[in-house]
């Protein structure tokens, strides 16, 4: 291998510049190969090889070893300083606007180095010492920016502070002095220089360093570079340059010069500098409202929206600027009311000729400070929506004058801007989103409201609703052939008013559609439907006027286009307006016959032709269904419509969607009058056909149900069917819900027809029974209906023969029976059974159906005694009956069985289960309610005041009782927090507390009291159950606070926020106090019994950026550090349980996906990296058992598909972490991938 090696290397001197190509490419396959040979002699050999092909004459030579640089630099050790001092010394022959191929050498490798810190030091020393050793050079060669830039982007987090601070120097002098490419390249090395910055003084150096150059010349145009820094340095690192930003705050908004607007300089091409320096001030005041964190931004929202108010109408050379400017400036810092009365927008003829008369000027830049004003609106309305009511008091005005604004270019951003504006002032908008979640947090955490951001008396919907009119008219008048290439955001302009106002004034929808309709010259587009759906949303089909007919007439050619998209999209829209506009509007029949002229032919050929695809085809038929429902009149058109049913219901990829729409038709008057008995025995035969597949069945019941209900079929056909369906159920076994199905058209057929079929029936009844979950309404209307055409006697005898007494299905169906049949006697003869202790189950049972049909009197105590049965199933069938019975007469037994909850002769859990299903659908007075609280209240205070396992099992049976009585009365729940926050007994709490878990199970639990919800969930999860000492008592608090995320985040994520620093800092680490050593046999166990309670934190954890995740307005109610939660348990977890490490990977992509900015931190992912490596890099212990080996094995396997996914993100660009952080995590991954090339495959 020496050898070949010798040879490839020789053959790079060879006089064939072929041979040296292919030598070089096979030296670098050699160095990739897994079983290469290379040594490092060989490296630095190869290394100095391309540091020579890189002059070679031939292109491809140099090409190719370029790209060997990429491969060989990660391999290369310390020589790689020596190669890149070579590289960066070899200066450039000419002045170039590109790099040279040295450059690009120095960027390959640079990319792909991963270098250790005396490298890493070693290059950026040797490298600086040769680029920053002349000004002029710097400012002339492009090479040198190129690769400082590199140098700051791949290695900046091994810069000195005075490296920094000189490169700094260097970058500021050639930002203002070097020509422009290389200027520009400054400023942007500038910004990522910045980057990894955790103090301001640099940064502070920088500016100083500007505005030196500043104030060093009279040129204009160095505050433009000034300005351009600036907003470099804001938008690369937010965070630190807030310490300074007071200092940067007045520059900009004196680079505005708002006090010269109505002053333009006589000289036109200064007018035009000081134009440029205005918007590169705007561009500053963008980027730190792009980028700065919302708290600091905030405080100057309304100084540079009354800025923007300014430019927006800004035009120094219109005759009437001056006056105009006169009027605003002198009302500069006034609070404006919204006029309604506005000018009236220019004509057509009239922007024509404004727009000549500005090209005359020569290319005038106010319409770019225009376009910047509308566009530093639109991100402070994206990123401060409490905001709101100020954008609308400042702006509305103008912005609305704007719609009339003769530059393209500017015109389109200020429909953008409406566009935002429009989107936060719909009700389900961000701001009054925030504002209700505010609300709610603040309520949530029992905090009186000290938001004032969100206070204000300005309503920004009525604001819009009352200028909406106004809107439209400015809005009609761009409506030109010259804004055609803008149709799309016309669209959505109009859509999202539309939306924001909930419906236009109907004077002007026909106006608006009418010219949208002439200003689009090909098809209709997807984006002209949705603005369709959202008029109609709102607006009557009545008030469309001449657009009705535009508007269906695009639907249709919709419809017939050849765009899939497009077909479906508008076949959605017209299956919308007829199942719900046409019968909400109730419209003419003009308008009825419209839909009848357009759509019939066309629904009928779309359905039948095999051409078009399955989806097209199933919402033909659904339009078709509605059509034929709501619009189609004439017998003979419904008759043509109703065959293309039958014809479909034998296509298989129609079946599902025809069956839907035949038990829709069938609930039509008209259908059923004109359908013939040749259509519905074609249907039925289908029908019963497709039960017998799995796939089919519960449609088809459901479309056989409808059609029995619509009671169209004849009695010879009802008889047939019964049959057929008895055969059916008898063969094959189906879901509970399908036997439903079953039940109830066989209950309809055997009442409205005579069928000789009782035993068939009969044995169905008893097979209904047996089945869990059948509903017990459904098998008492069957029962009756069999009783109808057969006798009871037999009956019974059918039901006794098919399984023994004892058998809960026997005694519940006998008992339906009984009762149906009006047998009363049998019932005086269960109960004396009862008594004696005979047939105990059957007698139980029996008469637990029975008090569902009728009101009965028993000896309650003879159920009592039973509920201590050792035999399970008579305890709890016990436990039915009575509470059955209770329900059937809750005056007189309801007291009986609360006064012995006190007798120690019964089972205490049994007794409150039992009153747990009573309270389950009573309807009590206040006064029972607060009676029973009491007694329950009173009863579980004086019992067992331990708490443990065995108890919490008497405690969920008291919460079920505790839980119903809340869902009853608010009031009760003031007495729950009272008694969580006072002195009751543990049992008490415990009891109260899982009452909770269940009533966050019901949505309209305390919905219009937040703060009372708040308060009970804080004392059923805080100090008395997660902080508490018991772990039993943690797991309970944890598990409610689970429950609260998710089924009211409104309430259980402030609780969390709250909570959380708490629970990091006390309840993450492993507690000596849990942790038990148990010997089995020769070996010692570690038993950790807070395991499960830390298990349930990272579950709220993960539940919570979950519930966030699918809510993202959700945010503002967790108030969280991000970058402390992912440091604790990333700090803690790995020195935990493997599946606390499972859990916690599963929180860091959470993090990750919704915080994308975490890894700006080099701290943050330096803590990630090195817990990662300890797992996967520790060696293995030879003695280690195999269960130790798989955890370790699993433990491996998680980390490397958490490593893999959070790659996949840095490579799409999804995470974008600083050139440094980039730079650590290519290396941790580049070493993972030598070690365990399993993370490459797909199933990782």
């Amino acid at each position: 291998m020496r050898y070949y090696l010798h040879d490839l290397f020789t053959q790079t001197r060879d006089t064939d510049p072929d041979l040296r190509f292919m030598a070089l490419n096979d030296l670098e396959k050699e160095l990739e190969s897994p079983e290469s040979k290379y040594t490092s002699e060989d490296k630095n050999q190869f290394a100095d090889c391309l540091l020579r092909c890189l002059d070679d004459e031939f292109a491809e030579v140099r090409s190719q070893a370029l790209k060997c640089f990429e491969s060989l630099s990660p391999r290369l050790s310390g020589y790689v300083v020596s190669i890149l001092n070579k590289l960066s010394s070899k200066k450039p022959n000419q002045i170039s606007i590109t790099s040279s191929i040295y450059t690009m050498a120095i960027h390959n490798i640079l990319k792909n180095l991963t270098p250790d810190d005396s490298v890493g030091r070693s290059i950026v020393k040797g490298t600086l010492d040769i680029i920053l050793q002349d000004q002029d050079i710097f400012c002339n060669a492009i090479d040198y920016i190129e690769i400082l830039t590199d140098i700051l982007e791949y290695l900046g987090k091994y810069f000195t502070s005075q490296q920094l601070s000189k490169s700094s120097t260097m970058l500021v002098y050639a930002s203002f002095h070097a020509d422009a490419i290389i200027a520009k390249k400054s400023v942007s090395a500038l910004a990522i220089l910045s980057r990894g910055l955790m103090s301001s003084s640099i940064l502070d150096l920088i500016l100083n360093l500007a505005l030196e150059q500043v104030q060093s010349s009279d040129e204009i145009k160095y505050e433009a570079v000034y300005l351009s820094i600036s907003a470099a340095l804001i938008k690369s690192n937010p965070a630190v340059i807030m310490d300074i930003y007071s200092k940067i705050k007045p520059y900009i908004m004196n680079a505005l010069r708002l006090d010269t607007l109505n002053k333009p300089d006589d000289d036109f091409d200064v007018q035009q500098d000081i134009d440029i320096i205005r918007s590169e001030a705007f561009t500053c005041l963008y980027t730190t409202f792009a980028n700065v964190s919302s708290k600091i931004t905030s405080q100057y929202s309304d100084e540079v929206l009354n800025a923007c108010r300014l430019f927006l109408t800004y035009d120094p050379y219109s005759e009437n600027s001056s006056e105009w400017d006169n009027d605003v400036i002198s009302d500069n810092n006034a609070e404006e009311e919204t006029d309604n009365e506005y000018v009236e927008y220019t004509s057509e003829e009239e922007q024509y000729e404004e727009e000549e008369e500005c090209d005359e000027y020569g290319s005038s830049n106010s319409w770019m400070l225009r376009k910047d004003a509308a566009a530093l609106i639109k991100i402070i309305i994206q990123k401060l929506p409490t905001k709101l009511p100020s954008v609308y008091r400042f702006t509305l005005k103008q912005l609305t004058l704007e719609l009339s604004e003769s530059n393209s270019t500017s015109l389109t951003e200020i429909l953008n801007c409406f566009v935002e504006l429009f989107k936060a002032t719909n009700k389900n908008g961000p701001f009054y989103t925030l504002k209700s979640m505010n609300s709610l947090r603040q309520s949530a955490i029992a905090r009186r409201g000290s938001d004032v951001s969100m206070k204000t008396d300005d309503d920004p919907r009525t604001e819009l609703e009352l200028n909406a009119d106004n809107l439209c008219k400015f809005y009609v008048g761009i409506l030109t052939p010259r804004h055609s290439e803008k149709l799309t955001l016309l669209y959505e302009f109009i859509t999202q008013l539309s939306c924001a106002v909930e419906g236009l004034n109907k004077n002007w929808i026909p106006e608006i559609l009418t010219a949208l309709n002439k200003l689009r010259n090909g098809p209709p587009s997807p984006e002209l439907l949705r603005l369709y759906s959202t008029l109609l949303l709102y607006n009557s089909l009545n008030n469309l006027g001449a657009g009705f007919e535009i508007m269906i007439e695009n639907i249709h050619a919709s419809a017939e286009s050849s765009n899939h998209e497009l077909i479906t999209q508008g076949l959605f829209l017209l299956d919308k307006i007829l199942s719900d506009y046409v019968t909400r509007d109730k419209p003419s029949g003009n308008i009825l016959a419209v839909f009848e002229k357009s759509f019939d032919h066309l629904l009928i050929d779309k359905t039948l032709n095999k051409n078009y695809s399955t989806e097209i085809r199933k919402q033909c038929l659904s339009c078709l269904s509605n059509l034929v429902i709501y619009v189609l009149d004439e017998d003979k058109v419904l008759l043509k419509s109703l065959e293309v049913f039958s014809d479909t219901i034998s296509l298989e990829f129609l079946i599902l969607t025809d069956m839907r729409c035949i038990a829709e038709l069938v609930h039509s008057e008209k259908v059923v009058k004109l359908v013939k008995h040749e259509w519905t025995e074609r249907i039925i035969n289908r029908l019963v056909e497709y039960i017998t597949t799995s796939e089919f069945r519960t449609q088809s019941l459901k479309t056989l149900l409808a059609i029995m209900e619509a009671d169209i079929l004849n009695i010879p056909e009802k008889r047939k069917l019964s049959e057929e369906l008895g055969d059916l159920c008898t063969s094959y076994t189906m879901e509970a819900s399908n036997s439903i199905l079953c039940a109830k058209i066989l209950t309809h057929i055997l009442n409205t027809t005579d069928c000789s079929l009782s035993d068939t029936f009969t044995s169905l009844l008893v097979r209904f029974s047996k089945i869990n979950n059948f509903d017990n309404a459904t098998l008492t209307q069957y029962a009756r209906a069999i009783l109808k055409q057969t006798e009871p006697k037999k009956m019974i005898d059918a039901i006794s023969k098919s399984g023994s007494r004892s058998d809960p299905y026997v005694s519940r169906l006998l008992a339906i029976v009984y009762v149906a049949s009006g047998g009363l006697d049998s019932i005086d003869n269960i109960e004396k059974n009862l008594s004696c202790g005979k047939d105990i189950l059957f007698s139980l049972t029996f008469l637990e159906q029975a008090s569902k049909s009728m009101e009965l009197h028993p000896d309650l105590t003879m159920f009592f005694k039973l509920f201590g049965d050792p035999d399970t199933k008579i305890s709890e069938a016990a436990v039915h009956a009575t509470a059955e019975i209770v329900k059937s007469n809750l005056e007189g037994c309801l007291p009986f069985l609360v006064e012995n909850f006190t007798n120690e002769k019964y089972d205490h859990v049994h007794m409150l289960n039992c009153l747990g299903e009573v309270l389950e659908c009573a309807q009590l007075n206040d006064r029972t309610i607060k009676y029973l609280f009491d007694t329950l209240l009173s009863i579980e205070s004086t019992m067992n005041l331990k708490f443990g396992k065995d108890e919490e099992v008497e405690c969920q049976a008291a919460s079920k009782c505790f839980a119903n009585l809340a869902l009853s009365n608010e009031e009760i729940v003031r007495m729950f927090y009272d008694e969580l926050s006072g002195e009751s007994s543990i049992k008490v709490k415990v009891s109260l507390a899982l009452a909770l878990k269940l009533c966050l199970d019901r949505s309209t639990f305390l919905e219009h009291n937040a703060a009372l919800l708040g308060k009970y969930l804080e004392e059923a999860t805080s100090e008395n159950f997660i902080f508490s000492s018991n772990l039993e008592l943690k797991k309970i608090g944890l598990a409610t606070l689970i429950t609260a995320v998710y089924k009211r985040p409104s309430v259980g994520l402030p609780m969390v926020s709250k909570l959380l620093p708490r629970i990091l800092e006390s309840e993450l680490i492993q507690k000596k106090e849990y942790i038990k050593v148990v010997k089995i046999g020769p070996f010692k166990h570690k038993l950790d019994d807070g395991l499960e309670s830390r298990k349930q934190i990272y579950e709220l954890i993960y539940s919570t950026l979950t519930a966030i995740e699918g809510n993202l307005n959700l945010k503002i109610l967790f108030d969280v550090d991000y970058d402390t939660l992912f440091m604790k348990i990333v700090k803690c977890s790995f020195k935990d349980d493997p599946t606390i490490i499972f859990l916690c990977l599963l929180i860091v992509l959470k993090i990750i996906t919704l915080h994308p900015e975490i890894f700006s931190s080099p701290d943050l992912l330096d803590s990630f990296i090195h817990v990662c490596s300890k797992k996967l890099f520790k060696k293995k212990r030879a003695e280690a058992p195999k269960q130790d080996i798989e955890k370790r094995n699993d433990t491996i396997k998680a980390i490397l598909r958490c490593c893999k996914k959070i790659n996949t993100l840095v490579e799409k660009g999804d995470l974008q972490p600083d050139g440094d952080v980039l730079a650590e995590w290519r290396s941790f991954y580049y070493n993972t991938r030598n070690v365990y090339p399993i993370i490459d495959a797909d199933g990782q």
